[in-house]
C-alpha cells in the first residue's frame, strides 16, 4: 500500500498596497479585452482574447465573478481582479486559485511562485487570506462495501455514497451546504479515465510505485469558516499547520473504525487501514512531483476524442468515409474560416497559442 500527499486545491485572496491606484494602469486593456471577449460570445464565435500582465499570458472571460469585474485563466492560474477597492475591510481586491497542474509540479513552492507574480504585476501583499484549501491522499489497495459507510464516526452529520456497478465509487461525509467541510473519498482512477483529464496522474502514481489501476482519493474539502475556527486565517497559518490540520481531520472530525471491537462506535478502536491514512502528511513531496512539460504532454491526448468527433460529423454532413478526404475537406474549411472570420492564417494562430505555452514554461 503506497500514498502521496498534497494541496489539490487552494483558493487564496491578496491585499496589497496602494491597490486603487495600480489597477488603473490595466483598466485599459482589461476593459478592451473583456468587450472583445463578449462579441465573441454574443456572436458564438469560438474566439478567445488574451492578454499580458507582467509577462503572463492570460485567457480574459467575457463575464467577471461576484465582486470582480475581471476574470482571467491560463494553464496555472484563476485570476480574479476588483475594479476598485471595497470599503469592506475583509474583501480582498485580488483572488487567485491555484490549479492542480501547479500544486502537483511546485507543491509548497506554489505560493512563493504566485505571491511573486502579485508583487510584480501589482505591489507589495499586505496579507493573505486561504478561501479554500482541498488535502488529498492518494492511496492504492482500498476497496468498500455499501456497510463500510456505518464504520465512520466523527464530527460530520451527513454522508451518503456512490455506487457503479454495483461497486462502491465513492463516499461523501459532511456537506458543502455548510461552507465549511466536506470529505470525499472516491477512486481517482475511474475519475481521470471518465473526464479523459489530467492523465499526468499516472506518471506520478507509477512514479510513486501505487497501483495506477486502483487508487483513490482521500480528500478534505476546507473552506475559510472551518479554517478560521482551526486558526488558519493566512497562507502563512496553513503552511505552518498543515500536518497539525491532517491530524485533527484524521483523528476528530472523520474516522473509519472496526466495530467488532466494541459496542459503542465511539470506542472501537482504528481500522488499520486509517493509521495509514493518519499519516498522510508523512508522503508529501516537498521537491514537487511531475514537471510541467510532461503533463502538457500527457494533456494532449484529451484532445483526441473531440477532434475525432468533430471529424467524423464533419464527414458524415458531407458524405466522406475516406478519412485523407475528410482531413483535406477540414483543412479548406478551416483555412477559410479563419480568413473571413478572424483576417488569420493557420500559421499566425499556432503562433500565438506557441507564445501563450512559451511563456508560461519561461515563468516556471
Amino acid at each position: 500500500m503506497a500514498s502521496i500527499f498534497n494541496i489539490d486545491t487552494l483558493i487564496i485572496s491578496f491585499d496589497v498596497l496602494d491597490y486603487e491606484h495600480v489597477i488603473k494602469k490595466y483598466i485599459g486593456i482589461l476593459d478592451e479585452a473583456k468587450e472583445k471577449s463578449r462579441k465573441h460570445l454574443y456572436a458564438n464565435l469560438d474566439t478567445k482574447e488574451y492578454i499580458s500582465i507582467k509577462d503572463m499570458e492570460f485567457e480574459i472571460m467575457p463575464t467577471g465573478a461576484r465582486g470582480y469585474a475581471y476574470l482571467l485563466h491560463n494553464d496555472l492560474i484563476e485570476l480574479r481582479l476588483a475594479m476598485y477597492r471595497s470599503n469592506t475591510k475583509s474583501f480582498y481586491p485580488i483572488v487567485v486559485r491555484f490549479k492542480s497542474g501547479l500544486l502537483w509540479e511546485k507543491v509548497m513552492n506554489s505560493y512563493s511562485y504566485v505571491a511573486s507574480f502579485i508583487r510584480s504585476a501589482f505591489n507589495h501583499i499586505i496579507n493573505t487570506k486561504v478561501n479554500r484549501c482541498d488535502l488529498a491522499l492518494h492511496m492504492d489497495g482500498l476497496s468498500f462495501n455499501v456497510s463500510d459507510v456505518d464504520s465512520f464516526v466523527g464530527r460530520f452529520r451527513k454522508d451518503s455514497l456512490h455506487r457503479c456497478d454495483r461497486n462502491i465509487e465513492s463516499l461523501y461525509f459532511g456537506s458543502r451546504t455548510t461552507n465549511k467541510c466536506l470529505c470525499r473519498i472516491y477512486n481517482k482512477t475511474r475519475e481521470v479515465i471518465e473526464k479523459r483529464d489530467k492523465y499526468w496522474f499516472f506518471d506520478i502514481w507509477d512514479k510513486s510505485k501505487l497501483d495506477i489501476f486502483n487508487v483513490w482519493n482521500i480528500e478534505f474539502e476546507l473552506h475559510r469558516d472551518f479554517l478560521k475556527e482551526c486558526n488558519i486565517d493566512s497562507w502563512d497559518d496553513l503552511r505552518n499547520n498543515i500536518n497539525s490540520l491532517w491530524n485533527y481531520l484524521t483523528n476528530e472530525w472523520l474516522r473509519y473504525v472496526d466495530l467488532s471491537t466494541a459496542t459503542r462506535r465511539e470506542n472501537c478502536k482504528l481500522n488499520p487501514l486509517w493509521i495509514e491514512i493518519q499519516k498522510g502528511y508523512d508522503y508529501l513531496e516537498f521537491n514537487g512531483y511531475i514537471e510541467r512539460s510532461v503533463q502538457r504532454l500527457r494533456d494532449t491526448s484529451k484532445y483526441v476524442p473531440s477532434a475525432v468527433g468533430y471529424l467524423t460529423s464533419l464527414s458524415a454532413l458531407l458524405n466522406i468515409d475516406n478519412v485523407d478526404d475528410a482531413i483535406l475537406s477540414l483543412k479548406y474549411s478551416m483555412l477559410e474560416y479563419l480568413s473571413k472570420n478572424k483576417d488569420s492564417t493557420f500559421k499566425e494562430e499556432v503562433e500565438k497559442k506557441k507564445k501563450y505555452y512559451s511563456e508560461i514554461e519561461v515563468i516556471l
